[in-house]
């Protein structure tokens, strides 16, 4: 429902800093446009990416994809939506920061409940409530043996979000997909884009380092 790739230049920029070929992926945006379409968006820039990132000297056999915050909720949706497809690009990693990964868990717990159900039904439109257990809405509820790639999450602790992290590493877990996990001590939501923060940092390397092993 907001950012777009003007928002997360400089996180863009700082992965291509470390050598990866780098697709600041820009998706339409609710309420003006509800659901699906920012998740068709991100499936199309997936495919998209896939077809032309040799243009750059990129390899499509060694991508990644992730996403922060409602990023983070897209990006995981949108490779369980590849994997299923047996003509859509495989990557080989997920990075997974601080994301919503099953929407009516978030709301039950959460001590602003009217503010997550006001974000979800802008989110959803004319699909609220019918379409929060939809995987592409919630994709923690799809996740079994060999739908997602390797994945790195990260939260900090004092991020409200911090249960759905733990979430979504039990179920990478159960299903046997391998997931290396962090949380950052005192850090709240969206950390990782304050650069000036040693827990950023610190927060980064640890990325860069699961993606140099994974690609």
């Amino acid at each position: 429902m907001a950012g777009s790739p003007t928002t997360h230049r400089k996180l863009g920029m700082q992965f291509a800093e470390q050598g990866y070929v780098t697709i600041n992926v820009g998706y339409r945006l609710a309420p003006e446009n509800p659901f699906p379409a920012g998740f068709d968006d991100c499936v199309f820039a997936a495919k998209w990416a896939s077809e032309n990132v040799r243009r750059w000297n990129g390899d499509p056999s060694r991508m990644a994809m992730g996403g922060d915050s409602a990023g983070g909720n897209l990006a995981a949706a949108a490779l369980l939506a590849l994997a299923s497809d047996s003509t859509a690009p495989k990557f080989r990693a997920g990075v997974l920061i601080y994301g919503i990964y099953d929407f009516p868990s978030t709301i039950e717990r959460s001590a602003s409940q009217r503010a997550i159900e006001g974000m979800a039904r802008g989110y959803l439109g004319a699909q609220y409530p019918d379409a929060l257990k939809d995987p592409r809405v919630s994709p923690l509820r799809a996740i079994k043996p060999g739908t997602l790639p390797p994945c790195f999450v990260i939260c900090g602790s004092a991020d409200a979000l911090l249960p759905e992290s733990r979430s979504i590493d039990a179920a990478l877990r159960e299903a046997g997909i391998p997931c290396e996990s962090h949380e950052v001590a005192d850090m709240p939501h969206a950390f990782m884009m304050i650069g000036a923060l040693s827990a950023c940092r610190e927060g980064q390397r640890l990325m860069f380092d699961f993606l140099r092993r994974h690609l």
